[in-house]
């Protein structure tokens, strides 16, 4: 039976050097313990490094502008051999969204305007009375 073309394009999407260099970026930012509300350049990307949305860890994102992931999930089509990949956008961005954080830990969020890819770069250790003693 052959390979579904939404999954191929999905792994195509998902195999862009954006997302290892997020996670390279990930690990650079736990070693230098950056904190929330730095902005680097790393590999030519600009990094923002911000809390998660429960506050208990430090992630790295990076933000896609709506051309650059139209332009990805065409390059993606095409190495898929989907000609037109316009019809099962939304499953291929769902597809893409597993296998992201299957792959590499990163939680990709489309919005309407862009996409922001994110992955954690540590663990948030905050003390608590209830810990005990230091």
């Amino acid at each position: 039976m052959p390979a579904d073309p939404r999954l191929e394009c999905a792994r195509a999407l998902s195999d862009h050097p954006l997302f290892p260099l997020l996670v390279r970026a990930a690990l650079r930012a736990r070693v230098s313990r950056m904190q929330p509300g730095e902005v680097f350049q790393f590999e030519g990307e600009e990094i923002f490094v911000e809390e998660d949305e429960r506050s208990r860890s430090v992630v790295v994102q990076v933000v896609l502008a709506e051309e650059r992931l139209i332009e990805m999930l065409r390059s993606a089509a095409e190495t898929a051999g989907i000609p037109n990949a316009r019809p099962a956008l939304g499953d291929v961005l769902d597809l893409a969204r597993e296998e992201l954080r299957r792959r590499y830990g990163i939680e990709l969020t489309v919005r309407r305007g862009g996409a922001r890819a994110e992955a954690v770069a540590y663990k948030i250790e905050r003390w608590s009375w209830r810990d005990g003693p230091l």
